[in-house]
């Protein structure tokens, strides 16, 4: 979950991003289960894939949502 949080923090608050689009292998159930209660939505398949979008909206609502896991927030040094 923390890793979750600080990558679509670091996108979302020091790139710029609005969305992200993956892919998860099917047989990988409980790693795109995850990200479906992140909020991603699934948009396609194929024989062995998932793919997904997740947008700004549900990125800030996850962030939110699980805003625990990072007690701190997140923060960026440049050495």
């Amino acid at each position: 979950m923390e890793s979750a949080l600080m990558v679509y923090a670091y996108a979302v608050d020091h790139l710029g991003f609005q969305a992200a689009h993956f892919d998860v292998r099917k047989a990988n159930e409980r790693v795109w289960q995850f990200h479906e209660r992140f909020g991603a939505i699934r948009v396609d398949e194929n024989d062995t894939d998932f793919f997904y979008i997740i947008n700004l909206d549900a990125i800030t609502e996850s962030r939110l949502r699980y805003k625990q896991f990072l007690e701190f927030g997140v923060s960026i040094s440049k050495n």
